[in-house]
C-alpha cells in the first residue's frame, strides 16, 4: 500500500511496484481520483480515508487488509512563510505529516490496524 497515492508523487511511487507485478493498494481521500489511479495501474484495491481522523484511519485499515510493504507517503503542506506560520499551523502540519502515519505502521500479524 502506498498512502497518498491518488495523485502526484504517491501516484508515481505506486506505479513502479504495480509495473513490477506487485498487488498495490492505492490510498487517498478522494474516491474518484483514487479509483482513476487504481484503474490506470491495475491496482489490487483502493483504501479510502483521511488518516488524520480515527474514522478515516479505521476505514483505510479495513480496506487495505494484509499489507506486506507500506509506503507512508500521505501528507500535506501549506505554503506559508516562516513569518506567517502560527503555532497552530505547525501543530496541524505535524499531525498531518507525522501523527497520521501511526495507524498505518501499527501492525498486528501483518494486517494494518488502527490504534484507535
Amino acid at each position: 500500500m502506498v498512502t497518498g497515492s491518488s495523485a502526484g508523487l504517491g501516484e508515481a511511487i505506486a506505479r513502479l511496484p504495480a509495473a513490477e507485478g506487485a498487488a498495490v493498494v492505492v490510498h487517498g481521500r478522494d474516491a474518484v481520483r483514487a479509483e482513476k489511479v487504481a484503474a490506470s495501474i491495475g491496482a489490487a484495491g483502493v483504501a479510502l480515508g483521511d488518516l488524520s481522523t480515527d474514522a478515516g484511519a479505521d476505514a483505510v485499515a479495513r480496506a487495505a487488509g494484509d499489507v506486506d510493504i507500506l509506503v507512508n507517503n500521505a501528507g500535506a503542506y501549506d505554503h506559508l512563510g516562516w513569518a506567517d506560520a502560527t503555532p497552530q499551523d505547525w501543530t496541524a502540519m505535524y499531525e498531518a505529516n507525522v501523527v497520521s502515519a501511526v495507524p498505518t505502521i501499527r501492525v498486528d500479524g501483518g494486517t494494518i490496524r488502527s490504534v484507535h
